[in-house]
């Protein structure tokens, strides 16, 4: 899964918004109209670059969910946990049906 990160446009926007508030801090300087615009362009730029990539990474992860399997051998290994939780539960029918004699209901 390729999932690209965000922090880098995310500091981006972090700085132009400390731009901003040091430019707004400043009340003596007169305010640049051309400045404010170019600012106002490139967070604009950025955030529309990050609603790309957040939506990007939200579709690769809803890929890999939907992975369907279409054979054993495509399926991949268990987890240990699970691996150890499926080898007890098949003990545990093998136990019953060994100790029964005759299977007549399996319920679990």
């Amino acid at each position: 899964m390729i999932n690209f990160t965000t922090l880098p446009l995310i500091k981006a926007l972090n700085r132009h918004l400390d731009e901003i508030e040091q430019i707004s801090a400043h009340h003596d300087d007169p305010l640049e109209p051309e400045r404010h615009e170019r600012l106002a362009r490139s967070m604009l730029a950025h955030i529309k670059v990050l609603e790309a990539l957040m939506s990007f990474n939200n579709t690769q992860i809803n890929h890999d969910k939907r992975t369907e399997y279409l054979s054993y051998d495509d399926l991949p290994p268990p987890e240990p946990e699970d691996r150890d939780r499926i080898i007890a539960k098949i003990q545990l029918l093998y136990d019953r049906v060994n100790a029964a004699g005759e299977v007549s209901d399996i319920s679990e």
